[in-house]
């Protein structure tokens, strides 16, 4: 059915404004991260961030569904 495949495709608009900071703010962001005098769990620490941000986006995206 194309309007169930049109409702899972549409990508939620804080998952794109996340994807458009992390293009602009990508080449500060890979200094900050390859710094030798960063904490070794700093990588970490950014991905647990993203992934904590996709699955609340999601929750509320399910939560809106009908």
């Amino acid at each position: 059915d194309i309007e169930s495949l049109a409702a899972t495709m549409q990508i939620h608009s804080s998952l794109l404004l996340l994807a458009t900071f992390t293009f602009i703010f990508a080449p500060a962001l890979n200094r900050w991260l390859s710094d030798a005098s960063s904490v070794w769990y700093l990588h970490h620490v950014v991905w647990l961030l993203i992934i904590i941000f996709v699955f609340i986006s999601l929750y509320q995206q399910r939560r809106n569904d009908p």
